[in-house]
């Protein structure tokens, strides 16, 4: 199997529980920044505003220049923002890194589901792309659930440091297959 197709669905993983993510958080946020949750919540738009708008922005980027690249990138910067959340000292430095987080995440999934249509063989596509969504569907699912419990037992910013640390190897990953595999230019 090739290491793309091991390192994509743990990007996947990670960045789908970051959509659902705060709705374990948002009472221990607000609680830190001694706001009301509704207030708290301009993460969850921050983050939300970012991973919808960017996605377009992603697509045409990934066929100019590689789409392993790009999710490389937006990974790497998936993992800087996260790992500023862990130590955000305001409420608006934490949206402004959520927004930024979600500009990175909003690459990995589709990205990931053209990649892997451009790189899998029609007989084994339809199984791969089984096997990634299982991926995404368990980070949505376990995201909150694990979110809350990390939080519960070491605080909102570290489960940011885990975020951080599984994006940049996703990253790092990704930007070795990407250099291993590209054609140099003639």
């Amino acid at each position: 199997m090739p290491p793309a197709l091991l390192a994509l669905p743990a990007a996947a993983f990670v960045s789908r529980p970051n959509l659902r993510l705060f709705d374990a958080l948002l009472p221990r946020v607000a609680e830190d920044f001694a706001v009301p949750p509704t207030t708290a919540s301009v993460v969850v738009t921050a983050f939300t505003l970012a991973y919808g708008l960017f996605q377009i922005v992603h697509g045409p980027l990934g066929d100019r220049i590689g789409k392993l690249r790009v999710i490389g990138g937006a990974t790497l910067i998936a993992a800087a923002a996260s790992l500023g959340c862990a130590f955000a000292p305001t409420l608006s430095a934490l949206a402004a890194l959520r927004f930024a987080t979600g500009i990175g995440a909003a690459a990995i999934v589709p990205l990931a589901l053209a990649w892997i249509g451009d790189s899998t063989s029609y007989e084994k596509r339809q199984a791969t792309l089984g096997r990634f969504l299982s991926f995404i569907l368990m980070g949505q699912i376990l995201g909150p659930a694990v979110g809350g419990a990390l939080a519960e037992f070491v605080g909102w910013r570290r489960v940011f440091d885990v975020m951080a640390v599984v994006f940049l190897v996703v990253s790092i990953v990704l930007f070795t297959v990407d250099r291993r595999t590209r054609v140099p230019a003639a």
